[in-house]
C-alpha cells in the first residue's frame, strides 16, 4: 500500500486522523510517565526515603485533591485537543481536498 502524502487525510476520514492523534498521545505521556515514575521509586528506595507500598496508601489533603483535579483537567484536555480543534478553533481546522 503506499500512501499519498499529498492529502490532508492519512486515514481517508479526518476524524479517524485526530482519534490516532489521541492515541499516541495517550501512549507517549504514558510511556514517559510509567519510565520516568520506575526511575524515581528505584532513586527513593535505594535512598530509603521511600517505603515500599506508601505510593499506594498514600491519602493527599483536601488542597492536594484540588490540584490532583485540576492537573487531570489539563491532561485531559490536551489529549482530547485534536478531537475539538475543529469546533473550538474553527479556522485552525484542516479542510478537505477536492
Amino acid at each position: 500500500m503506499s500512501v499519498d502524502y499529498s492529502k490532508d487525510f492519512f486515514l481517508g476520514d479526518p476524524m479517524l486522523d485526530r482519534v490516532m492523534q489521541v492515541l499516541i498521545t495517550v501512549a507517549r505521556e504514558s510511556y514517559v510517565t510509567k519510565d520516568r515514575l520506575a526511575v524515581l521509586e528505584k532513586i527513593l528506595e535505594d535512598n530509603n526515603v521511600l517505603i515500599e507500598g506508601a505510593i499506594d496508601s498514600y491519602k493527599p489533603s483536601s488542597s492536594e485533591e484540588v490540584k490532583i483535579k485540576e492537573r487531570r483537567d489539563e491532561y485531559v484536555s490536551s489529549i482530547l485537543r485534536p478531537l475539538v480543534k475543529e469546533i473550538l478553533e474553527p479556522e485552525q481546522g484542516r479542510k478537505v481536498k477536492e
